[in-house]
């Protein structure tokens, strides 16, 4: 017997959430299995509220809670849409975010206030520069 999908819904009384206490996805976001297939329950939410999702479009939470399935917390719009909603709230961790976090260079190099150049905004690694430049002198003379 399969449960249906909204009774596994719990209205959170201080944020308006209905969370989803079934199984998530590794980003938080709800999942049910119907005939083999993984369907995402806040799209179901959507369209057992508003009617069927047209084209590529994605179902966004403006609360940013992946595990909500409230139909008024959500609003259809592209990848784009999401991408911008994410940097005006200040979720965006990609890109530029993604490299400052790193703390060595792809060989392994620490990068550290004497050991790093800067260029353009960019990190380079000064040890792998000095490698990479000793190794073009060499060829270079035989």
């Amino acid at each position: 017997m399969t449960i249906p999908w909204q009774d596994r819904l719990i209205p959170e009384p201080n944020s308006g959430c209905w969370l989803w206490e079934g199984s998530v996805d590794g980003s938080g976001y709800g999942m049910v299995n119907r005939k083999g297939k993984i369907l995402k329950v806040h799209r179901l939410a959507w369209e057992a509220s508003n009617g069927p999702i047209l084209g590529d479009l994605w179902v966004l939470h403006r609360c940013d809670v992946p595990a909500c399935c409230n139909p008024a917390h959500l609003f259809l719009g592209t990848p784009l849409d999401n991408t911008r909603d994410m940097i005006a709230k200040g979720r965006f961790k990609g890109g530029s975010w993604l490299n400052a976090q790193k703390t060595h260079c792809p060989k392994g190099h620490e990068y550290t206030e004497r050991n790093t150049m800067t260029f353009n905004g960019m990190r380079s690694c000064r040890q792998c520069m000095n490698e990479r430049a000793a190794r073009y002198y060499k060829r270079k003379r035989s």
